[in-house]
């Protein structure tokens, strides 16, 4: 699911897609749609795991606590620490922020 963001003459698609949503899209028939979108996730956690990696979290509390959500799961730790988009003129992931 895409979400559009328009903010200070930008203009920026935000994927939004919860894990009950792509259960459900993995169908066999769904694949040559989908592979566009599970190129763009590659891209996209493989920057944020190269940003946790930058700013020295790999090892982070978050991800070594057993109480925390984050708990083995440095992917979801970094998808949600760092926010992307994509440029709708040069189609390039970005990355706008540390949350």
């Amino acid at each position: 699911m895409y979400k559009e963001q328009v903010n200070n003459n930008s203009c920026y698609w935000e994927i939004a897609c919860s894990s009950d949503l792509q259960a459900k899209l993995e169908h066999p028939s769904l694949e040559p749609l989908l592979r566009p979108v599970t190129r763009l996730e590659d891209v996209v956690r493989g920057r944020a795991m190269n940003h946790l990696r930058r700013d020295g979290l790999l090892m982070a509390e978050e991800v070594t606590d057993r109480q925390s959500p984050y708990f083995n799961d440095r992917d979801k730790f970094a998808l949600d620490r760092y926010k992307f988009s994509i440029c709708l003129d040069c189609r390039k992931v970005l990355t706008l922020l540390e949350l």
